[in-house]
């Protein structure tokens, strides 16, 4: 195997990533719980806080990409995201491109809750709404990560479709240039 080819093997690595970045996000899902039960009767306090709770993941990411070129996972997993050129940074539309898919979701899925929520006034079916948001973006999140993983076997870089889409490319951290 060359070294060229040696530089795009990352699919275990970024599956540590994925699962230490997911690792970060465990005591809001505590906070969620608790905030939802908590504001189930105010409407715009509980919109607001699932908005702020689906915000906070892809903002951590398109940051952390625009900005270090990796997320926390990243990091310790070594490897990096740059442009397909491999000679820069990603940059923030990029970043935001790499996570348009979930941001395009989220959008839809934020909006059908809205108008959902102002229609329902007992808890029961408010806590039932809540659950079908959180199962909507879990569906979709599933079936996207079995079609990343399919992108990323079918190709000699590894680029998963959001690579495509934002034309950036992960590589192993040693094979970054300095001037990165």
């Amino acid at each position: 195997m060359t070294d060229i080819q040696i530089k795009y093997r990352t699919g275990i690595r970024r599956f540590v990533a994925a699962i230490v970045d997911g690792m970060i996000f465990i005591p809001l899902a505590f906070i969620d719980s608790f905030t939802r039960l908590h504001f189930l009767n105010n409407e715009f306090i509980l919109l607001l806080w699932v908005a702020l709770v689906t915000a906070l993941p892809i903002c951590y990411s398109v940051l952390m990409h625009f900005k270090y070129g990796q997320t926390l996972g990243k990091m310790l997993a070594d490897v990096k995201v740059v442009s397909l050129s491999e000679t820069t940074n990603l940059s923030f539309k990029q970043a935001l491109l790499r996570d348009s898919f979930y941001i395009i979701v989220e959008l839809f899925a934020l909006i059908y809750f809205s108008l959902h929520l102002i229609q329902v006034q007992e808890v029961l079916p408010k806590m039932q709404l809540l659950d079908e948001f959180d199962n909507f973006g879990s569906s979709v999140a599933g079936v996207w990560v079995l079609l990343e993983l399919i992108s990323m076997l079918a190709n000699n870089k590894r680029r998963a479709i959001h690579d495509f889409i934002a034309g950036s490319v992960v590589i192993k951290r040693e094979y970054v240039t300095q001037t990165i």
